[in-house]
C-alpha cells in the first residue's frame, strides 16, 4: 500500500498537476535567478581581473600558432585548470556543497524569503560572471555539464522558499 502511494507522488500527471498549481511561484524564482544572472554578466562582480588578463594574454599568444597547436593548448588549458582535481572526492564536496546552499535558501523562506533572495543573488551572479574568467572550451566541457544540475536545483529551492514563505503569511493570516 506504501509503495503505491509513493508510485503516485512521483507519477507523471501529480507532477503536473503540482507544477501547474505553482506555475506562478516556479515563473518568479526562474525570472528573479535569470535577472540576476544578467547582473552578474552586466557588472562582472565576482569576475576575477587577473584570470581574465591572463586568458587575453593566452588568446594573444594563439593568435601565432597553427590551429592544430592551437586547439591542443586550449585542451591542456582546460585540463590542467579545471579538470585536475576532478575525482570522486571533489565530486562528493561540490554535491554538499551545493546542497547545503540550496537547503539554506529553502529554510531561509522560514525568514520570509529575504536571505534566500540574497544567497541566489549570489548563485545567479556568480554564473553571470563565469565568461569574464573563462574561456569558451572552458565554459562548454566544465561549466555547463556542472550548471545542468546546479540551476535547476537553485531555482526550485528559490521557488520552495516562496511557497514556505507563502504558507508563513497565509498562517499569520
Amino acid at each position: 500500500m506504501e509503495n503505491n502511494k509513493f508510485k503516485k507522488l512521483f507519477s507523471r500527471d501529480y507532477l503536473k498537476k503540482y507544477f501547474q498549481r505553482n506555475r506562478n511561484i516556479y515563473t518568479i524564482a526562474i525570472s528573479i535567478f535569470l535577472l540576476f544572472v544578467v547582473v552578474g554578466f552586466a557588472t562582472g562582480i565576482f569576475s576575477d581581473s587577473d584570470t581574465n588578463s591572463n586568458s587575453e594574454n593566452r588568446v594573444n599568444l594563439q593568435e601565432n600558432l597553427p590551429s592544430h597547436q592551437v586547439a591542443s593548448t586550449i585542451k591542456e588549458d582546460v585540463q590542467t585548470e579545471y579538470f585536475k582535481d576532478m575525482n570522486l572526492g571533489s565530486f562528493i564536496s561540490l554535491f554538499i556543497h551545493n546542497f547545503s546552499i540550496d537547503f539554506q535558501v529553502l529554510i531561509n523562506g522560514f525568514l520570509f524569503s529575504i536571505p534566500s533572495l540574497f544567497l541566489t543573488f549570489v548563485n545567479g551572479a556568480m554564473v553571470g560572471s563565469i565568461p569574464y574568467d573563462a574561456n569558451v572550451w572552458t565554459i562548454l566541457l566544465g561549466i555547463i555539464p556542472h550548471g545542468i544540475f546546479e540551476i535547476p536545483s537553485s531555482v526550485i529551492s528559490l521557488a520552495g522558499a516562496f511557497m514556505i514563505t507563502k504558507f508563513e503569511i497565509n498562517c499569520i493570516k
